[in-house]
């Protein structure tokens, strides 16, 4: 689903971020689906032993246009570029921590770009809704929402 909304507002992406990989699933798939993406990973990996190992084996086989960063996903948004064609917020799902890293990686959007993240509307993590409702009356951005894959999403029109 990820990659169907990347390709309908973007076509294909050169630089992106995912912050929150656990084992790189979502990262694997968006490096097969577009061939010339670099993409951050980003995460602390501390939560679930051998989750850092596993993210790496999964993606491997994109060489060097993998970044993984492992640290508090705010200190290692430092490290990204700026004008990234999307971010994907898939980290900490409580609301302060949701909301932390969509201040923190929004800056790094190009104009046009996506801001999007995962489990939206799903009753387990209701602070990501909170979140997303919070930060849109921060910035007076107006999200969408999908009920497949759950998945918030914005393109950005302003700084």
């Amino acid at each position: 689903m990820l990659s169907h909304l990347i390709v309908q507002h973007l076509g294909r992406p050169a630089i992106g971020a995912e912050i929150g990989v656990h084992k790189g699933r979502t990262s694997e798939l968006l490096l097969k689906t577009f061939p010339n993406l670099r993409l951050y990973m980003v995460d602390s990996w501390v939560w679930q032993e051998g989750a850092e190992d596993a993210a790496f084996a999964n993606t491997s086989f994109a060489g060097d246009r993998i970044q993984m960063l492992k640290g508090d996903s705010v200190k290692m948004a430092r490290e990204v570029m700026d004008g990234l064609d999307f971010v994907f917020i898939d980290g900490d799902h409580t609301k302060a921590g949701c909301l932390r890293d969509m201040m923190a990686y929004w800056p790094k959007v190009r104009e046009g770009g996506l801001f999007c993240g995962h489990d939206y509307h799903k009753p387990d993590f209701p602070g990501v809704d909170e979140a997303v409702a919070a930060f849109a009356e921060m910035h007076g951005v107006e999200f969408q929402g999908t009920e497949v894959g759950h998945i918030w999403w914005t393109k950005k029109t302003s700084s």
